[in-house]
């Protein structure tokens, strides 16, 4: 399973500066993600893996995945009140950076903050400085491994999984193909029983990625074969050639969310379906269903 690792760092500067803005200023990179990053994001999304942690893993995530939608670096400045400083005083910023790790993909976000003005003559020390870190962390980061001013934890997920398409693999005698789509009430699995020829059956191929998933099936009846079309599920039958052909655009299929359905009637059901895989031909009506 993939993981995901948050890690947070947390500092304090004293600076002397004449001039910088009331609100942050934002700076994100991002390395290495593109679809693959926005795929695993999905995938979190639909595990709610982040639900076994605190909320703050959820607004953390949150908080790097709005920054993390170019493939470069992007530095960005929100727009705020400048404000003038006097030259007896020092300036105290606090910087947080937060990085995400999915498996060597990462993204990180730092945010600059003032927060205070000291004066000159009494500047923090290093322990005060450190103690600030320390107290952040601790107050916003519950849940997570504190160590000083350093806060992480990791989680593992499983990527969601979809239907991707659906192929014939045809034997000389009964078999259970691994990925088998299998029939409702425990019935035969075999598309051409009743029928002489290969005994055929239709499994299913798996993908983890929502884009590439299917989102339905057509039955195509042919009286010549065709090529590209998953395979012949009348294979040594005579008559007809007959696919099952795969529909992209909708609603994904998740993994799983396939069966065949057998019966002496018609399939009037409210699940999503093929025509009859047996129509012009005879025998039970067949069905494939999706939900």
């Amino acid at each position: 399973m993939p993981n995901i690792t948050i890690t947070v760092k947390v500092e304090h500067w004293q600076q002397a500066v004449k001039k910088m803005a009331k609100s942050s200023t934002r700076y994100s990179y991002t390395k290495n993600f593109s679809s693959t990053y926005k795929h695993d994001k999905g995938s979190v999304d639909a595990g709610a893996s982040y639900k076994l942690f605190s909320g703050n893993f959820k607004l953390t995530w949150d908080k790097v995945e709005k920054s993390v939608e170019q493939n470069e670096q992007a530095d960005y400045e929100q727009n705020s009140e400048s404000v003038e400083f006097m030259d007896n005083f020092l300036q105290l910023v606090r910087v947080v950076t937060t990085s995400i790790d999915i498996d060597g993909q990462n993204a990180s976000v730092k945010e600059i903050d003032w927060i205070d003005s000291i004066p000159v003559s009494s500047p923090l020390s290093h322990s005060d400085i450190e103690e600030r870190n320390n107290s952040f962390i601790k107050k916003n980061y519950n849940g997570f491994e504190i160590s000083g001013a350093n806060a992480k934890t990791t989680t593992s997920f499983k990527r969601k999984e979809y239907v991707h398409s659906v192929y014939r693999v045809s034997y000389d005698r009964e078999n259970t193909p691994n990925n088998m789509v299998r029939v409702r009430h425990g019935k035969s699995a075999d598309v051409n029983k009743g029928f002489k020829g290969k005994f055929t059956y239709i499994v299913a191929k798996k993908t983890t990625n929502r884009s590439d998933a299917a989102s339905g099936f057509t039955f195509v009846r042919s009286s010549n074969a065709l090529k590209g079309k998953g395979g012949d599920y009348a294979e040594g039958a005579g008559g007809d050639f007959r696919y099952i052909v795969r529909q992209t655009g909708g609603k994904p299929i998740s993994w799983g969310a396939l069966e065949l359905f057998r019966s002496g009637k018609r399939y009037e059901g409210k699940t999503k379906h093929t025509e009859d895989l047996n129509k012009g031909r005879g025998k039970d009506f067949l069905h494939l269903l999706w939900w």
